[in-house]
């Protein structure tokens, strides 16, 4: 491993950890098959320097970001493998992010990425290596483009930018939007995984051109904005599948619940096919407690949607709610 406190930009005439550096391909940072940069600096922690998968046959190569400042790349990730698979592996307890493109290498060989350890790394780059992304733990954002498929076996996938390939959500990994926005395509949420539209930080939308199943025990967590009347979504260029047992968790974000009663706000805007499948105790146009709002679910016409209905000051209240919900909603009528 080597530890690193500072780096710089190619052609810089300041020190660091590196040693000064040169330009063009005498500024490459080579790393060895099984060898780690690990930068635990407090400041000089951003480079457009391009680090290059030292092996002709693949391997795992790490990038450590574990200084109290970001590790900020910014000159993209090269491979020199010819055959394999070089797979860089990203952890550390800190921040770090690599903005410029990460390739395959030529000939078979493939890169994949791993996100593995606490900490957060984000990919900002039109990137066009082809391998597997995997999120085993901590967070790992997107905002660039990801060509190849996707795993969350653990922690976070919080995408801004696109991903073209399949993504799929185990048990324990939770799936995220950044910024409000994401492009996915094919979306598998598995026993134990989350889809989290506004996991990334407020209300937040996926734009899915594919298909999104719902298997059995996954979860589906929507957040309302009662402040900023919005909620999360998802508009789906494809087909939506809820399987038996897929739970769907509603929380409002906001502190002006009155403000959005009886709004009617789509969670999933479908333009195919919908399998007929229902979240757990949830039938079409059922009535349902969350966090002591009482809501209505539909799932008519292309769209899933949820109403907002009233406020209920004390969860015992929930019992004789629900059980004159029917003279409620006959006065209470949703508006567009």
């Amino acid at each position: 491993m080597l530890s690193i406190s500072s780096i710089q930009n190619a052609g810089s005439t300041t020190a660091n950890a590196l040693g000064t550096p040169s330009i063009g391909a005498n500024s490459i940072i080579n790393i060895a098959t099984s060898a780690t940069l690990k930068y635990t600096g407090a400041a000089n922690g951003s480079s457009d320097r391009v680090v290059r998968l030292a092996s002709a046959t693949g391997g795992t190569f790490t990038l450590d970001a574990s200084g109290s400042t970001p590790f900020n790349l910014t000159g993209g990730i090269t491979s020199a493998g010819t055959s394999g698979v070089s797979i860089l592996i990203l952890i550390g307890n800190g921040s770090g992010t690599e903005s410029g493109v990460i390739a395959n290498g030529s000939g078979t060989n493939i890169t994949a990425v791993t996100k593995n350890g606490g900490g957060i790394w984000a990919l900002g780059g039109g990137n066009s290596y082809t391998g597997d992304t995997t999120v085993n733990a901590g967070t790992l954002v997107v905002g660039g483009i990801v060509v190849g498929n996707t795993i969350v076996s653990g922690g976070t996938l919080v995408v801004g930018g696109t991903i073209s390939g399949s993504t799929n959500v185990n048990t324990g990994g939770t799936l995220a939007s950044d910024n409000g926005n994401g492009t996915l395509t094919n979306v598998n949420i598995n026993s134990g995984g989350t889809l989290s539209p506004g996991g990334g930080g407020g209300i937040g939308t996926f734009t899915v051109n594919g298909d999104l199943n719902l298997n059995g025990s996954s979860i589906f967590s929507v957040q309302f904005d009662s402040t900023a009347t919005a909620v999360d979504g998802i508009t789906l260029n494809g087909n939506l599948n809820i399987a038996s047992g897929a739970t769907l968790n509603v929380s409002d974000i906001g502190s002006n619940p009155s403000s959005i009663f009886d709004v009617a706000a789509p969670i999933v805007t479908y333009s195919g096919a919908w399998n007929g499948g229902t979240f757990a105790g949830l039938p079409d146009d059922s009535y349902f407690m969350s966090a002591g709002q009482a809501y209505q679910i539909s799932y008519d016409g292309g769209v899933v949607t949820l109403t907002m209905l009233a406020v209920i000051p004390e969860p015992g209240s929930a019992v004789s709610l629900l059980g004159g919900l029917g003279l409620l909603l006959g006065v209470r009528r949703r508006r567009a």
